[in-house]
């Protein structure tokens, strides 16, 4: 957000009283800290907590048999159920790849079949929920 302000300033574009705008503006945002006197590149953001974000739509659990034979059977190597009644993937995974590998050893046993059917599905899920690709480090 502030390399746009800082061009527009530096391209010499501005008269001097749209300059002094935009950085009466820019000492009123986000974007300015008091504590330092200067100004950070993105405003701070408030991001949910782990077990916040970690939460499978009731749908998604509902329209899954693979999840719901699982939970059934205390199964907790892909989902787990809480107190409340809500759905998590297993804290331990770190992203899909994690997922991947607990659904292969899950084919090697009674569950292949629903593996292979929901695998699929199932990433689509953990994409969803977790929004990887829309993770920019910042």
């Amino acid at each position: 957000m502030l390399e746009g302000q800082v061009a527009v300033l530096s391209a010499g574009y501005l008269s001097s009283k749209e300059a002094l705008s935009v950085l009466d503006g820019l000492k009123n945002s986000a974007l300015f800290r008091e504590d330092q006197y200067s100004y950070i590149l993105y405003p701070n953001k408030d991001l949910p907590k782990f077990m916040e974000k970690n939460t499978i739509p009731e749908k998604v659990v509902s329209n899954s048999t693979l999840l719901q034979s699982l939970v059934k059977a205390d199964n907790t190597r892909i989902v787990e159920q809480d107190v409340n009644g809500d759905f998590h993937f297993n804290g331990n995974f770190r992203n899909a790849n994690d997922l991947k590998a607990a659904l292969e050893q899950l084919k090697k046993g009674e569950y292949k079949a629903l593996v292979e059917k929901e695998e699929k599905t199932l990433l689509q899920a953990f994409e969803k929920v977790f929004n990887h690709k829309a993770f920019t480090g910042r």
